[in-house]
């Protein structure tokens, strides 16, 4: 698991809510909830972009996401991972997503974690959803295997509701 780099786009390119939301996220919000010093600047080093993924759009793309190092420290990480393994431990990776995105993952939902990872939880709500937005209360954990991916999708709005 990657935690410590968290990815923060203005415009949500692969959510349906996109389209009844576009505005949803502005540079504004994210001024107000984030020291924009530390964000990294365009085509960082370990963006690996496809050959499809034209000049233009990796430019929009990169000129609408942040990226935010160490926004999870070592330790944080390591007490996140620890909350998780004995639930993720017990499934196993799965092949066959329903929409054919995802290949090699385990996933749960988690609504209680211990003192210590609810902050980490609500820092990391802070920075990625508006002031008084709506968004889901169970945290969604998805666990990649070292073989696993996420195709470029558009995620069904019966599967987020109204927010990525």
């Amino acid at each position: 698991m990657l935690l410590r780099q968290v990815l923060h786009l203005n415009k949500p390119y692969f959510s349906v809510s996109r389209f009844r939301h576009e505005n949803r996220f502005s540079t504004n919000d994210v001024k107000k909830n984030v020291d924009c010093s530390k964000f990294t600047g365009l085509y960082p080093n370990y963006l690996d972009f496809s050959k499809q993924f034209d000049a233009s759009s990796r430019e929009e793309f990169s000129r609408d996401m942040r990226v935010l190092d160490n926004f999870v420290t070592e330790d944080e990480e390591t007490s996140l991972v620890e909350e998780l393994s004995p639930v993720l431990n017990e499934l196993h990776y799965e092949f066959d997503h329903w929409d054919d995105a995802i290949h090699g993952f385990r996933e749960t939902e988690r609504l209680k974690w211990n003192d210590d990872n609810m902050k980490i939880i609500n820092r990391v709500r802070r920075i990625a959803f508006p002031p008084n937005s709506g968004h889901l209360y169970l945290v969604h954990v998805l666990d990649l295997a070292k073989d696993g991916h996420i195709k470029p999708h558009i995620d069904s709005i019966r599967v987020i509701d109204c927010v990525f």
